[in-house]
């Protein structure tokens, strides 16, 4: 009986190995290596991907992969809060790819992953909260029946401009890192910092955040993870 357990202890071992692995590879996939992360342009990548050079599902492993490699690890930016499901983004991208191929183009940002701050509203469907960077949002608690509940903080649809940009064919690969609440949380903020994510740094200069810096929105944040973000920000 104990070589039995033993048996299947070491079988799903050896399986839950091989699932690691095959992720683990799947998101080490070189891309094309004409394209730089950290400098194209959404233009240059609708040029590759007509071309046929690369493809929206070969974009989001490779800027999910950059994001897995220097977000929370790595560099430990802290740029990105949270990635929409790895599966939807894929099954996505490849729908899109299937468009492309059919002669169907969207728009400029037809298959394009998109960064956007989180206190910009995203559908419960995308699977990501919307928390602006705080905790209060990340959980709200509930009042019910004299016992305190926990329920995660969703809203219940799209944003104009996350409506829009889907439209247009936008792939909305996650939610970035902000002055929590941007900025209005008091007189006295760190810009970069929110209590979800902690201290945003640049990408360039190791430990080189300057207080005088202005929030950084996925683009200004100089990540080398995505090319393009959308952000609202304290003025």
């Amino acid at each position: 009986m104990r070589c039995r357990i033993t048996v299947l202890v070491f079988l799903v071992l050896f399986v839950g190995y091989l699932c690691l692995w095959s992720l683990l590879s799947d998101s080490a996939r070189t891309l094309n290596p004409d394209i730089d992360l950290l400098t194209v342009t959404v233009a240059e990548l609708q040029t590759l991907l007509a071309e046929g050079a690369v493809s929206s599902e070969e974009l989001i492993r490779q800027y999910v992969a950059r994001i897995e490699n220097d977000n929370r690890r790595g560099l430990q930016l802290r740029a990105v809060l949270e990635v929409a499901p790895y599966g939807d983004l894929l099954e996505q991208a490849r729908r899109y790819d299937r468009e492309r191929t059919g002669g169907r183009i969207r728009g400029p940002l037809h298959g394009i992953p998109i960064l956007i701050k989180d206190n910009i509203a995203t559908d419960p469907a995308l699977g990501m909260r919307t928390t602006a960077g705080s905790f209060a949002l990340c959980i709200h608690l509930s009042l019910c029946v004299s016992e305190l509940i926990a329920v995660d903080s969703v809203v219940p649809r799209d944003a104009t401009i996350v409506e829009r940009l889907r439209k247009a064919g936008a792939i909305i690969l996650g939610k970035t890192n902000l002055s929590e609440f941007a900025n209005f949380r008091s007189l006295n903020n760190t810009n970069g910092w929110s209590a979800v994510g902690g201290q945003t740094q640049s990408a360039y200069v190791v430990g080189g955040y300057c207080l005088r810096q202005k929030t950084i929105d996925g683009v200004e944040l100089r990540l080398a993870v995505i090319h393009a973000a959308a952000a609202l920000e304290a003025r």
